[in-house]
């Protein structure tokens, strides 16, 4: 457990009386669960008796793996970036162990070695029961499709941190290896299997659009991709339509489309109440927020917003922000402190990013409530001039 200090930033104090002790529900709990850094409590009793008693360790072990998975991310971030302040180059030389040539779009195996991504794909489907590398007869424990994956999203990780030319040259090695992942032209296939190669094909470009925020691209692809599920005899993954849809939402949220990106979260809501899908609802739910804010619903901000903090107001980001901000535009300036608040001290504890902007959002408010009262706060200057004097 650790014990925070009140004091963010120059001049901002975090208000605890905003919060309450997740075990006792005492106002101004002062520590924090040192694991997660998002339950709060007013001493060791209290945290003891929520992990016995209460969903907290379940809790924690799952923030924890949001935590580390989002470090993980930035050391890879770091890497890349590092790799090409160094000149580091990710394509592979040599030759192919299968196709005797100059490898082409290479795919890395867990052993070291390397081939052209077509080449092992082929040989995979030619020698189905052989998943092993076929140079050094290794296992490939997580097979040539979860191999290519990896391999796809280095080329659009490159093309994300490149510009101009090489960003274009690693976006069409992506496309390229899409396309080789995804070729059977020596190979006779039902159309059933087309159609199962063809929706395997449109989700990684979409994948990879989405990852580069090349938005529009994004939508055209996808709409490619729901066509092609409401014609298909192939059964398509309900996981899969409701990712796209959201998907195709959040690139018109975006572009800042805000009527198009709404009407589609809210066909997103239907599927998750449909599936009885809680906590995916909860994530859409906070989207909309952010887009009835675009659209100057500020009522609705909040409702939507009160919808999604209901079941667990500790990761959905953003959804304080915008709640703040409607009722600031209302002018309820009291209440808006008070969300802001909780947003600094619940939402992804870990991300730095998501803090200052809910910190610059208080800072706004804190401006604006000064403003409306001037003379209170030339009160408490003079109260902190006469303790001095004392």
């Amino acid at each position: 457990m650790t014990d925070n200090s009140d004091g963010i930033g120059d001049e901002l104090v975090i208000d605890r009386s905003h919060i309450r002790c997740d075990c006792c529900g005492k106002p101004g709990p002062t520590k924090s669960c040192s694991r997660c850094m998002s339950y709060y409590y007013c001493n060791r009793e209290c945290q003891l008796n929520h992990w016995k008693k209460n969903n907290h360790k379940d809790s924690c072990l799952f923030l924890k793996g949001m935590r580390e998975r989002y470090m993980e991310e930035k050391r890879k971030e770091r890497e890349i970036q590092e790799d090409r302040a160094k000149g580091k180059t990710y394509d592979a030389v040599g030759e192919c162990a299968i196709c005797l040539e100059e490898i082409e779009l290479p795919i890395i195996l867990e052993c070291g070695h390397v081939f052209c991504v077509k080449c092992l794909v082929l040989y995979q489907t030619k020698n189905l029961s052989k998943g092993s590398c076929p140079n050094c007869r290794g296992d490939i424990r997580k097979g040539i499709g979860s191999e290519a994956g990896e391999q796809l999203m280095v080329y659009a990780e490159r093309a994300k941190l490149s510009h101009g030319a090489e960003r274009e040259m690693y976006i069409d090695l992506a496309l390229r290896h899409i396309d080789d992942t995804t070729s059977f032209d020596s190979i006779k296939l039902s159309k059933h299997q087309k159609d199962h190669v063809q929706l395997g094909k449109l989700y990684s470009k979409l994948t990879v659009f989405r990852h580069l925020d090349m938005h529009r691209k994004v939508i055209e692809t996808a709409d490619e991709f729901m066509n092609l599920c409401a014609t298909t005899d192939h059964d398509v993954s309900a996981k899969m339509i409701f990712q796209s849809r959201m998907i195709i939402a959040k690139s018109h949220r975006d572009l800042k489309e805000w009527q198009s990106a709404l009407d589609m979260f809210e066909l997103v809501y239907d599927d998750c109440k449909v599936q009885n899908n809680v906590g995916q609802g909860s994530a859409v739910v906070a989207e909309m927020s952010r887009v009835h804010y675009e659209l100057q619903n500020y009522n609705k901000v909040i409702i939507e917003g009160d919808r999604a903090t209901y079941l667990d107001n500790r990761v959905r980001e953003g959804v304080h922000k915008y709640i703040a901000l409607s009722q600031m535009k209302l002018g309820d300036i009291a209440a808006a402190k008070k969300t802001i608040t909780r947003g600094i001290l619940y939402e992804e504890q870990w991300n730095e990013d998501i803090k200052k902007e809910n910190e610059e959002v208080l800072r706004m408010i804190l401006a604006e409530e000064a403003q409306q009262n001037p003379k209170s706060k030339s009160k408490k200057k003079g109260k902190k001039k006469g303790r001095g004097k004392k």
